[in-house]
């Protein structure tokens, strides 16, 4: 467990679920090994965030078409970080997103067809408020690049 996270609460499958005699681990504590329990039986694990270091960028994607729909994903980093996908509910659902936090440098929404940033992409500059997006990332969203101070 690496990061500025707060805690990891490991749990075991019979029990799948938080509080219940569970294995919680501070960040920053490296490798840790588990209990026997875990490693035949990992129902889960909660990560506990701890205060971001210096703002970074949370881009958070929505169904609306003016970030007032639903919540689809959300995607945090105080550093330059990647999120990528090829399947599932974030490549079809979102239409708008909306990019915030004190540190952020800018964001870069790109097409599943070129999932990779620096090809012709969306970019959101902090500050732009709610993007609406393109035609071609409603229906294709293959990934968030964020660009964070």
């Amino acid at each position: 467990m690496e990061g500025s996270c707060g805690k990891v609460e490991f749990y075991d499958e019979d029990n799948n679920e938080r509080g219940n005699e569970d294995n919680i681990y501070k960040c920053g504590t490296g490798c840790v090994d588990f209990p026997y329990d875990l490693e035949e039986d990992l129902g889960g694990f909660y990560v506990e965030p701890g205060q971001p270091p210096s703002g970074g960028c949370t881009v958070t994607t929505f169904s609306g078409f003016s970030c007032d729909g639903k919540k689809i994903g959300t995607y945090s980093s105080d550093c330059t970080k990647e999120f990528k996908w090829s399947f599932g509910y974030q490549e079809n659902g979102p239409n708008s997103a909306m990019v915030t936090g004190q540190n952020c440098d800018k964001v870069e929404f790109y097409d599943e067809d070129y999932n990779h940033a620096n090809y012709g992409d969306n970019v959101i500059k902090h500050g732009e408020g709610c993007v609406k997006f393109p035609y071609d990332l409603q229906e294709d969203l293959g990934g968030i690049k964020v660009w964070a101070k």
